[in-house]
């Protein structure tokens, strides 16, 4: 299968996962919402064991050990941001985690693109803003000055820590088979988000409460994340396969949770939503000429 064809169905599945997501917060905290979906992800992945290869260097286990401590802290710092903000302001930020990925990518992988492709990045990032910004777009800029500044740090470190993270999936896949990598990210993920909720809050506790809330949403997001990063990092396994590519066109998930949540189909905003849908295809179209 092309390389593409998996980014797109993680992209499908993340958008799902977007969607449980949105749902599961309007009840949960962002930690025990990370806590209790971890714990589920780790628990659907454990049948497969006997599939896995945990034969590597002792290098991919501290790389494995470091990305998922990045993400943690990533998936925290975002969500705390957003949490404090209104999400017409927080959720467009998320497109310049895709930029991130393009600088990082040139420097520390050596990845070059073409014109044709950096300009199909672009549009990409600009359709997905456009989309996500909806009647907020004439006042998108004064309401980044109004940003309470600490709040918007956490946002921009939390996407640089994600880009990061992009980078180092790369490298670990080297070597590293994909269902040994993704049951070790969220097994990892989950501790961390344990022990931090064990030391801050109440641990297993709040898991508790928040299966008794949302369990249906935390299942669905659990089910769908599970996917999405198993064909994600499918993708970045291929050698040939460029992150700086592959991160910007898994946004179509915003295009794609549109859809999904029917917001198309409403009176408001018609217009601009198609000329973003046609934005982000036509990006589309020049990532993968």
């Amino acid at each position: 299968m092309e390389w593409y064809f998996l980014v797109l169905l993680s992209a499908c599945f993340l958008a799902s996962a977007d969607l449980f997501m949105k749902k599961a917060l309007t009840h949960d905290h962002a930690l025990e919402f990370l806590l209790s979906s971890s714990f589920l992800i780790t628990l659907f992945l454990l049948p497969f064991l006997s599939q896995m290869n945990f034969s590597f260097s002792i290098f991919s286990y501290n790389l494995i050990f470091l990305k998922a401590l990045l993400a943690s802290l990533a998936w925290l710092l975002f969500m705390k941001g957003v949490r404090h903000l209104e999400l017409s302001q927080a959720i467009p930020l998320k497109n310049l985690s895709s930029l991130y990925v393009l600088i990082l990518s040139f420097f520390f992988l050596g990845e070059r693109l073409t014109f044709l492709q950096i300009g199909g990045i672009l549009i990409l990032i600009f359709g997905a803003a456009l989309l996500e910004l909806e009647k907020d777009l004439f006042h998108f800029v004064r309401k980044i000055k109004e940003l309470p500044k600490k709040y918007l740090f956490f946002i921009l470190i939390g996407l640089l820590f994600g880009a990061f993270c992009v980078l180092l999936d790369k490298i670990i896949l080297r070597e590293v088979e994909v269902l040994s990598f993704t049951f070790l990210h969220f097994l990892l993920l989950f501790l961390f988000y344990f022990g931090y909720s064990t030391v801050r809050y109440q641990g297993y506790q709040d898991m508790i409460a928040v299966y008794k809330k949302s369990g249906i949403f935390v299942f669905g997001f659990a089910i769908s994340m599970v996917f999405a990063d198993y064909l994600h990092f499918s993708a970045l396994a291929i050698p040939t396969v460029y992150i700086s590519l592959a991160i910007p066109l898994r946004r179509l998930g915003s295009l794609i949770s549109t859809f999904i949540g029917g917001r198309m189909f409403h009176e408001h905003n018609l217009g601009l939503r198609f000329l973003a849908s046609s934005f982000m295809l036509s990006g589309v179209g020049m990532l993968v000429w």
